[in-house]
């Protein structure tokens, strides 16, 4: 399985190089690079860093009660990633991953930020392809603005026409790429996973080739909400 959020750059990068970083401590890098025919080169690998947290000190007293102050500190985190520059994405597996967007950006003059993506434009795509079925589509309707109706359908009762006309935030899927039956799932947050057994660069390349033309920076004021009612990552399971 691989899985990654998915961040864009703002505009052309003014170096796609990811050299690895190993000797300086924090941030740390281990990038290796895969280049195929068309001349396309992604890079891909594991990267560490601290990143700051907050923790509740809690103390117990028979006069005072129960006592609690915030402390802040720094936590070591490590994850896996994907990135193209040249096309303009960068993918970490975890939210922890983030500041990887900073780091990268601030060196190839980008800015980077995490990517939506459409959902219902790519379903609409891929009801054009024959070997192409939805096992999970979570959708609202506003079509009445005063009665916004969400819906989460599975398995035999998820189809991709009911992404037509609706506002489409989850989506599992499966269909034919490169004679490979991809499945997995994707969140109109940016979080996407594909359960099927695939190297890793070859994940990176079918981000860039299937999945980059539907995604987009966001509106600063637009937010997406999961079956869970929160704006993290969902999770579905690949049974």
């Amino acid at each position: 399985m691989h899985a990654c959020i998915l961040g864009l750059t703002d505009g052309p990068a003014e170096t796609t190089t990811i050299d690895s970083r190993l000797d300086s401590g924090f941030p740390a890098i281990d990038a290796e690079s895969t280049a195929y025919l068309d001349g396309a080169e992604v890079y891909h690998g594991t990267c560490a860093n601290t990143i700051d947290t907050q923790t509740t000190d809690v103390w117990v007293d028979d006069e005072t009660g129960i006592s609690t102050e915030k402390v802040d500190g720094l936590r070591e985190v490590a994850c896996d990633f994907y990135a193209d520059l040249d096309a303009g994405f960068v993918g970490v597996d975890s939210s922890d991953g983030e500041w990887l967007f900073d780091y990268l950006g601030a060196r190839a003059g980008v800015w980077i930020d995490r990517a939506v993506l459409d959902l219902d434009a790519w379903a609409s795509d891929l009801r054009d392809d024959d070997t192409a079925e939805a096992w999970h589509v979570g959708a609202s309707d506003k079509t009445d603005p005063d009665n916004p109706r969400i819906s989460i359908d599975y398995h035999a009762d998820a189809h991709l026409s009911q992404t037509d006309g609706r506002e489409t935030s989850q989506l599992g899927f499966r269909y034919s790429w490169n004679g490979t039956s991809v499945r997995g799932t994707a969140a109109a947050s940016g979080y996407v996973a594909v359960f099927t057994t695939m190297a890793t660069p070859t994940f990176a390349k079918w981000l860039r080739e299937e999945l980059l033309e539907y995604a987009s920076l966001p509106d600063s004021d637009q937010t997406f909400l999961t079956e869970t009612g929160s704006d993290e990552e969902f999770e579905v399971s690949a049974e």
